[in-house]
């Protein structure tokens, strides 16, 4: 969690969506400031790629998952990070 995600409440509501393979993962925290995204890679045992983003509305993150390769790559994972961001901004 960084700084600018300050707890919602006592208790994290994040979802947390693994490839098949367990090599990539995706967790989605909701925040005071919106909807944090921690994207982690492992590429093999000395590589592993690391993101993390904050979205404050809906826009921007359909926006940011439109366009990414994890449309393609995992959609599963893609159709229920769509659905998790939707119930997160419909709460506002």
């Amino acid at each position: 969690m960084t700084r600018a995600c300050k707890r919602k409440s006592d208790e994290l509501q994040s979802d947390i969506f693994l490839s098949d393979d367990g090599a990539t993962t995706f967790l989605l925290t909701q925040c005071d400031s919106g909807l944090h995204v921690e994207f982690k890679q492992r590429k093999d045992a000395r590589c592993k790629i690391e993101h993390h983003f904050l979205f404050s509305n809906n826009i921007d993150f359909n926006i940011f998952i439109d366009q990414s390769p994890l449309r393609f790559d995992f959609p599963q994972i893609f159709l229920k990070m769509k659905r998790v961001s939707s119930e997160v901004f419909a709460e506002e």
